[in-house]
């Protein structure tokens, strides 16, 4: 029996540069992010992925690879979408990241709570590397191979609050205690 492809779906922010595609196959539905997400549009992305997690009874698969940015609210709709669909039963998987949101799951050690995601390396840097999953040993940038312990077996409310913790000390901020 064959099952019905519906036509892809385009959800665009009006003032961030945040697209969200969406195309439902057999029940699953596969969600590319693209463009720059951040505090203006991470709502957006938030309520796309609440919605899909709603209606597709086989679950979400999620493409990132599109992203050229990504701060902490779009990581944090990310573990928010996780932990909703840890709730509600539904499986949300996280294909495939860029360099730029990997690099924000290595310094928040939240590579763990996406474990099922490959980093996309530019064309250019491909010659001679492997993919890497997030939370493997990676090449940081400086050409020194980085391996740091991930916020494994965190409940997700402790998980974004050590990710909240982990950005404020990195950019300088107080860490005020909730």
């Amino acid at each position: 029996m064959a099952h019905d492809v519906l036509a892809p779906q385009v959800i665009t922010h009006r003032h961030g540069g945040l697209t969200v595609r969406m195309v439902e196959d057999g029940g699953r539905v596969r969600v590319s992010v693209g463009g720059e997400i951040d505090l203006g549009c991470a709502d957006m992305l938030r309520q796309v992925l609440a919605e899909c997690l709603r209606t597709a009874p086989r679950g979400v698969d999620v493409d990132l690879t599109g992203l050229g940015f990504c701060d902490s609210s779009g990581l944090n709709a990310l573990l928010q979408a996780r932990e909703h669909a840890l709730a509600v039963g539904a499986p949300l998987t996280v294909s495939a990241v860029s360099a730029p949101v990997a690099r924000v799951l290595d310094l928040t050690h939240c590579g763990d709570a996406f474990p099922e995601a490959v980093v996309s390396v530019p064309f250019g840097r491909r010659h001679g590397r492997r993919s890497a999953r997030c939370g493997d040993a990676a090449d940081n940038g400086r050409g020194v191979t980085d391996r740091r312990p991930n916020g494994a077996g965190q409940e997700p409310r402790a998980l974004r609050l050590h990710v909240e913790a982990v950005l404020a000390r990195r950019l300088g901020m107080a860490v005020l205690p909730a």
